[in-house]
């Protein structure tokens, strides 16, 4: 799971769907304003989507392992990035890992990694 300091809180999530850009991919949808000092995340999920609490909390954090799982490969550049799931079904990190990156990709806040040595 994500580090508290690079998850959102409800004032920024509000903050970022009323002034974000938006822009939407298979499975999720993603907001995001290019501000702050580190990039930022939240995943969120309807009733509609998944009825159940145990499934709204399962998508979340599969969220978070792609995100962690991108950062290991990836420079996130900074802003706030809310994620909304859009269909429950077939989502695990290996369906969802291509979608968040082209996502990230469309906003342009992804550049490689350079390994300096």
């Amino acid at each position: 799971m994500l580090r508290t300091s690079a998850r959102m809180n409800t004032a920024l999530v509000n903050m970022v769907f009323s002034s974000g850009k938006k822009v939407s991919g298979t499975y999720t949808m993603l907001a995001y304003k290019k501000e702050g000092l580190v990039p930022r995340f939240s995943f969120s999920t309807s009733k509609k989507v998944a009825p159940t609490s145990v499934l709204r909390h399962r998508l979340r954090r599969v969220g978070y392992a792609v995100v962690e799982q991108i950062q290991k490969t990836y420079s996130i550049n900074p802003g706030l990035y809310c994620f909304v799931f859009k269909i429950n079904k077939g989502v695990s990190i290996c369906s969802i890992t291509p979608d968040v990156t082209g996502l990230l990709e469309k906003s342009g806040s992804l550049s490689k990694k350079t390994n300096i040595i």
